[in-house]
């Protein structure tokens, strides 16, 4: 099965999100018949394509990053830009048969503007949820409707915790949202 990830961030830079990709990675690795390319983002001066595993790609774009754990509105639209562009041009290359979009915004963006090209699925993070981030009031009330349309066209809306999903609900309450926690290694983490 081939995947595309989209996710705007991935170590080093980002935080929760960027990490729990990161280690369902680690994960993935270990399943062969899983083929994954992700596009992410990059604080190097050019586009970088990292073999992660033999089964896993990421490509991380320039987009202009300053700091490692702060997005701004700039950073976010360079990537949301330059990451549409790049999936067309892997589109013309191979078929995926599956997107999972990282954040619902930007990522979910993204697949959702290919999703004549493949089914995709949308985990919420935080800050992708109108209403997480008083920091994104405005841009929560301008971006209501590209957010109704991203997650009605998943196939699945996943939140990372049922307080995030009762948020989430608050906002869309017809739709049917997941909840899987964000997972724990219990061989690097003990109690």
């Amino acid at each position: 099965m081939r995947v595309l990830f989209l996710n705007y961030e991935f170590p080093p830079i980002g935080g929760g999100g960027a990490n729990a990709n990161a280690y369902l990675f680690r994960a993935f690795a270990k399943s062969p018949k899983l083929q994954i390319d992700c596009v992410t983002s990059t604080m190097a001066a050019r586009d970088e394509q990292v073999k992660l595993a033999d089964n896993i790609t990421l490509y991380r774009l320039v987009v202009g990053k300053e700091q490692l754990h702060y997005w701004t509105q700039r950073e976010v639209l360079t990537w949301l830009w330059r990451a549409d562009h790049f999936v067309a041009k892997l589109l013309k290359q191979r078929r995926y048969d599956l997107c999972h979009a990282f954040f619902g915004f930007p990522a979910g963006a993204v697949a959702w503007r290919r999703r004549d090209d493949f089914p995709y699925l949308v985990s919420l993070r935080g800050s992708d949820v109108p209403g997480f981030n008083p920091r994104f009031g405005l841009q929560y009330l301008l971006l209501k409707p590209l957010f109704r349309r991203i997650w009605r066209g998943a196939k699945s809306v996943v939140a990372n915790s049922d307080g995030l999903k009762l948020l989430a609900n608050r906002f869309m309450p017809e739709l049917p949202i997941s909840v899987i926690p964000n997972g724990i290694d219990t061989t690097e983490f003990t109690p």
